[in-house]
């Protein structure tokens, strides 16, 4: 059985416990459930740790945010309670990351609080990504795309027309137009590219300077079996460790060292990929099928309207109101045909 039905099984349980609308994927232990319009946190034997919120952020490090009302929200510990008593009303708001949260209040302030709910800093400006090797990037009220620490000093000396959040030591900008990675020192360790395809298992599809062709790098910036792809037209990015192009009519797949995979069939026409799971034209029929890397599939009748693969299962809508889920093993988890 897999991990994937294990925990739908656990979700469905609590469901029925409670007599829920919904329960959440569990998230540091700890899942988010609906009854009635009121959300609460439960724990993995279901039992509610924390209720009465018009809304709930799921838990990070620790923490999670619950809200009172649409805008106001109570910071809570690993045991449901509010950390602080406190209500804290926010625009814009991300979860804890190395120990801090940012947020944007209405009145355009940036606020940076730890988990004891302190304030540490108040500055202007836009938040643009939660803290990531202490940095987080904003745009600031000159309109400068920067980064600042958890003490809200901006970093490095420099500005971007672009800045994304930092992951595993690395963040994206844009600057005079193309597209660079920085380390936490501010340092361009990776780039120029004229288009970048975003990381995903370790590569991603680049298009460096002013190139026409797709190349594949690692995070270390080396190229990968840069003669295969040559000529590939389209690219789709890796998921679960195999990645999809499209060359000369052809789909062909990939692993994250550039090999090529054996596709469970011929493709016509791919509408999707994500999760190993291939959403592909019926070759017959001309509809629309399910195909996993062991060769099943299941056809899709034509009002069934298939949402993307997410963390091994995808909802279909059927008709007005009725859906039913797949996992990876395209199995229906709830309803059926």
């Amino acid at each position: 059985e897999t991990d994937e039905r294990i925990a739908l099984k656990l979700r469905d349980k609590i469901a029925k416990k409670h007599g829920a609308e919904y329960v959440s994927e569990f998230v540091e232990n700890r899942a988010r459930m609906e009854l009635a319009g009121v959300w609460s946190f439960v724990d993995r034997s279901g039992e509610i740790i924390s209720e009465g919120f018009t809304k709930l952020r799921n838990y990070s490090e620790g923490r999670a945010w619950g809200f009172v009302d649409r805008d106001a929200a109570m910071l809570l510990d690993e045991s449901g309670a509010s950390v602080n008593s406190h209500t804290y009303r926010f625009d814009r708001l991300h979860d804890f990351h190395d120990g801090y949260a940012i947020a944007k209040t209405h009145d355009q302030e940036i606020w940076i609080i730890d988990k004891q709910g302190n304030t540490h800093s108040t500055l202007d400006g836009m938040v643009l990504t939660k803290f990531g090797n202490g940095r987080a990037a904003i745009r600031n009220t000159r309109g400068d795309f920067v980064y600042i620490n958890v003490h809200g000093q901006e970093l490095f000396g420099k500005t971007f027309q672009s800045a994304g959040e930092f992951e595993n030591g690395l963040a994206r900008v844009v600057k005079e137009g193309k597209i660079y990675f920085i380390d936490p020192d501010g340092k361009e360790v990776l780039g120029p590219f004229g288009v970048f395809n975003g990381f995903k298992d370790g590569v991603a599809w680049v298009k460096r300077g002013d190139e026409a062709h797709w190349t594949l790098i690692n995070q270390k910036g080396e190229v990968l079996r840069e003669e295969q792809f040559a000529e590939v037209d389209k690219v789709k990015s890796f998921s679960d460790g195999i990645g999809m192009t499209y060359k000369t009519n052809a789909y062909i797949f990939i692993d994250t060292q550039g090999n090529r995979v054996n596709a469970p069939q011929s493709f016509q026409k791919v509408y999707d990929y994500s999760e190993r799971i291939v959403l592909a034209q019926d070759p017959i029929r001309k509809g629309k099928q399910f195909v996993n890397m062991q060769g099943k599939v299941i056809d899709l009748e034509s009002n069934w309207e298939p949402r993307k693969f997410n963390n091994g299962m995808c909802a279909i809508k059927r008709g007005e109101s009725d859906w039913i889920f797949l996992n990876r093993d395209l199995v229906v988890m709830k309803g059926g045909p």
